[in-house]
């Protein structure tokens, strides 16, 4: 909603912005606020960083029987084991992280070779797909990609896509 019209053909916006009246007014997909000036600018369709993380993370998220959505952490936990449990049908012995501080999430190994394993959550995009990348102290050799369906992608750690050994 306009707070004021300042007179021509500029008015002033929730966010307190001079908006020229002939721009489309756009609303944050999310929580349904006014984009600003700014946002408008660069084509946003979220108000904030908080709204787009929302917004993805109903997009990749697991929901309860009852449609509503799990917390980030229960997804993260469900997609390591689907992850284990699709190592453990090729034939590898899967060891999962007990501290959440741990530099990957799972150890695969399989006739004397140990593979560091980080699991994350992404989604398709309609090019490309999509995933946070991993800064810091992440030491794996390949990071596993759960996607909405449940199919796994294979990265390894320049992020190319690969197959497991």
């Amino acid at each position: 909603m306009l707070d004021k019209q300042v007179g021509g053909n500029l008015i002033i916006d929730n966010n307190g912005d001079l908006v020229p009246v002939f721009l489309e007014q756009k609303y944050c997909k999310v929580c349904g606020q006014l984009l600003s000036i700014n946002q408008l600018r660069y084509k946003a369709i979220y108000c904030s960083s908080y709204c787009y993380q929302e917004a993805n993370r109903k997009e990749t998220g697991t929901y309860y029987s009852d449609g509503k959505l799990l917390p980030s952490s229960v997804t993260g936990a469900i997609h390591e084991l689907l992850v284990c449990a699709e190592l453990m049908k090729r034939g590898y012995y899967v060891f999962r992280a007990q501290s959440p501080a741990c530099p990957c999430d799972l150890v695969a190994m399989k006739d004397g070779d140990l593979f560091k394993i980080e699991v994350t959550t992404g989604r398709n995009s309609t090019s490309k797909l999509s995933f946070p990348k991993k800064k810091g102290s992440y030491l794996f050799d390949f990071m596993a990609i759960v996607l909405k369906d449940n199919s796994i992608r294979w990265r390894d750690r320049q992020y190319n896509e690969v197959e497991f050994p």
